[in-house]
């Protein structure tokens, strides 16, 4: 049975949902990524905390994440520079291995593109 992935914004409480995904996503890809696993796991849980609350909270950022019947299979994160709105950039997206392949990077990437444009 295949699922359709609902993409939609982090809740500032998910945070830990957020860095779980952001480990495995470093573990999985590590050369994807501009950051190592080794750095990330090394956070105290306020900074991992404070990070995507002031995502969360930022008009020019979007944490997006990625699920199927509630479970976390994916996340992205869009992000328009304040000093260029004409740019937008997209961070940390990743979609778990046995989850590739539904089309859950696609739409997280749709969701971003729309989030950027309607933003300008």
């Amino acid at each position: 049975m295949i699922y359709t992935p609902l993409i939609r914004t982090f809740a500032v409480h998910e945070w830990r949902t957020y860095r779980d995904l952001r480990l495995r996503a470093l573990a999985d890809s590590p050369d994807a990524f501009g950051g190592t696993l080794a750095q990330e796991e090394g956070r105290p849980d306020a900074e991992w905390s404070s990070r995507l609350a002031s995502g969360v909270e930022s008009r020019w950022d979007l944490p997006l994440l990625a699920e199927i019947s509630g479970a976390p299979i994916g996340l992205a994160w869009g992000r328009i520079e304040s000093s260029n709105l004409d740019a937008a950039n997209l961070y940390q997206m990743w979609v778990a291995p046995n989850c590739r392949g539904i089309g859950a990077g696609q739409m997280l990437l749709e969701v971003v593109i729309a989030w950027a444009t309607a933003a300008k």
